[in-house]
């Protein structure tokens, strides 16, 4: 969507810069750097450091670099430490607050009508066709330049992909828009923190700590669990107060006690007398006397730059305002830290609302379509706070049929067949994208290959991809036994990769391949022969019927989920009637 619209208006859109600020450990390296510190000496000092720390404090700087000079090894003698050290310490006290670097912003743009490069400075970025004003937000708006946001979010990618399945299996798609937000199952799953795939709402602090002391029946309940677990509220002690409150644990109150309940109530009161949302910390700012100039600066501090200092001064002015209403001066600071706390980052209202309605959806669909749920996030992976495995093992927790990569009916893409999720190639560690797409042409362009030579050769596949599709148990239309399967993509990988080069280029096979189940060695099969069990010889003993069954030999390595290597073998075929779980079919050609 970004280089759609820089192409679109070419000339007339770039993206935003953002301005890099040194901090306490970018300060070491570079100055350390220019002062002729050898590397381990600036390692030393930096990592002795808070990454997070700024440089404005001259004795946090001056005691890292004494404590570092006293236990610095590699070089860090005392003849060398005193003057340097000192030089350094006084550098980085310095460079607090001025640009390292420009930066880009992720999706912040300017569009103009005039040429853009009549009204900014320009500069070109390192991805062809992208240009970069040279401006941060701030300085942007300053000038009279709109700025707006283009975000991408893979969840809106997932329920796109998950309504195309809903209508593949139903005739009929949902629509986006068309949800009441008012399903009871929904907010049951909710409840239960049944939220494995739910869009913000899957985190481990949403599911054992926000939703079920929350227990959200309404929409508006889903846009406070989004907003809830966010830095500004949790640094601002609102996060758990709010949720003891709704409980009935404990009283509501507001910061400033009962003066402060008085100029509060109308903006705190939904939200149990704590700030939960940005707006509601401009809507405080404005009570206690701020111009609307002033709010603005404010709203630039805790949504920017997030900066403590600015955020200092303009506390300042709001305890200015709070004396002048009638609040104490342990009232006007109580209020002040709540509103100071915002620096960390807070939610507007409407973007949590946005937010919840996702995750309605999203557990909507969890809901009432778990097979074409699992199949669209595993499609848009990666996605989320999960890996592929944890949410194929969910979705069988709730019902779903989960059927393994095979040659015969999979595709780069996860698919539904017949309510069950048939996984695709996309998760077969060690077969690229490009691998997938080869695939998809040999089989869509021709008759199915008739033996693993042939598939090798259509497809072009290299030696480790081939291995990765046995090793998934993909290839049990050639093989059951993975073992074995592995073992033959090798050596019918390099066959047909020898016989495409030339001979050459040829390689010999294993001299010495893996031997069977039966104890007898595999042989290297011919094009066209079937690898099925063989039939008895003449010689073998009788089986005995009560004798224990072998157990299979699957080969090492990753499963169809590409990483715990239990999918895709045998023994995860779906049962068939009439035979029992778990037993191999005959080959249906005979």
């Amino acid at each position: 969507m970004i280089q759609y619209v820089l192409s679109r208006w070419e000339g007339h859109a770039a993206l935003v810069a953002t301005a890099i600020t040194f901090r306490a450990r970018s300060a070491i390296r570079d100055v350390g750097m220019a002062l002729g510190l050898s590397p381990a000496q600036i390692d030393v000092y930096a990592t002795a450091c808070d990454r997070d720390a700024g440089v404005a404090d001259r004795m946090a700087v001056a005691g890292v670099v004494d404590s570092a000079s006293s236990d610095a090894s590699d070089g860090a003698d005392d003849a060398a430490a005193s003057p340097v050290l000192w030089r350094l310490r006084d550098l980085c006290a310095r460079l607090d607050g001025l640009p390292r670097h420009l930066g880009q912003h992720p999706g912040g743009l300017v569009v103009t009508r005039r040429p853009l490069a009549e009204v900014a400075p320009l500069e070109p970025a390192r991805m062809a066709g992208r240009v970069i004003v040279q401006w941060d937000k701030d300085a942007a708006e300053d000038a009279g330049l709109a700025k707006i946001d283009i975000l991408g979010l893979g969840m809106l990618t997932a329920i796109d992909r998950c309504f195309a399945l809903v209508e593949q299996e139903t005739g009929t798609r949902p629509a986006l828009h068309g949800f009441r937000c008012d399903d009871p199952r929904v907010y049951d799953a909710f409840c239960r923190s049944d939220t494995v795939g739910v869009f913000q709402l899957e985190s481990r602090a949403q599911m054992t700590a926000c939703l079920p002391a929350l227990q959200p029946r309404r929409y508006e309940d889903l846009i406070a669990a989004v907003a809830l677990i966010r830095p500004g509220p949790l640094q601002g002690n609102a996060t758990h107060p709010f949720l003891r409150r709704r409980q009935g644990l404990e009283p509501v109150r507001y910061p400033g006690g009962a003066a402060g309940r008085r100029l509060l109530e109308p903006i705190l009161g939904e939200t149990y007398g704590v700030i939960l949302y940005q707006d509601q910390c401009i809507d405080v700012a404005r009570a206690c006397g701020l111009d609307a100039g002033e709010a603005a600066a404010l709203r630039r501090a805790m949504s920017s730059a997030r900066d403590p200092a600015r955020m200092a001064a303009l506390g300042d002015r709001i305890e200015r305002g709070l004396a002048a209403q009638g609040l104490d001066a342990a009232a006007c600071a109580e209020v002040r830290a709540a509103v100071q706390a915002f620096a960390g980052y807070g939610f507007v209202k409407g973007h949590s609302a946005a937010f919840a309605y996702l995750a309605y959806v999203s557990c909507w669909l969890k809901v009432y379509h778990p097979a074409a749920f699992c199949a669209a996030l595993l499609n848009a992976q990666p996605l989320g706070f999960y890996t592929p495995e944890v949410v194929i093992q969910d979705a069988a927790r709730h019902g779903v049929r989960i059927l393994p990569v095979d040659l015969r009916h999979s595709r780069t893409d996860c698919t539904l067949e017949h309510g069950a999720v048939r996984l695709g190639w996309r998760l077969v560690r060690g077969l690229g994208p490009d691998a997938g797409a080869r695939l998809e042409e040999a089989l869509d362009g021709g008759p199915f290959p008739e033996d693993l030579d042939a598939l090798c050769i259509r497809a072009r596949l290299e030696e480790d991809e081939a291995v990765a599709l046995a090793r998934a148990g993909a290839l049990r239309w050639y093989a059951l036994d993975r073992h074995q399967a592995q073992w033959q993509a090798r050596a019918v990988a390099r066959g047909a990769g020898a016989l495409a080069a030339g001979p050459a280029r040829r390689r010999r096979s294993p001299r010495h391949p893996p031997t069977g189940h039966d104890g007898r060695r595999a042989t290297a099969r011919p094009p066209g022969a079937w690898t099925h069990p063989r039939p008895a010889h003449p010689g073998d003993a009788a089986p005995d019927p009560g004798a224990p069954r072998p157990a299979p030999r699957d080969g090492p390595g990753d499963g169809a989920s590409g990483r715990d290597g239990r999918g895709g073998g045998a023994d995860d075929l779906p049962a068939v009637p009439g035979h029992g779980p778990g037993r191999r079919l005959p080959h249906p050609l005979g």
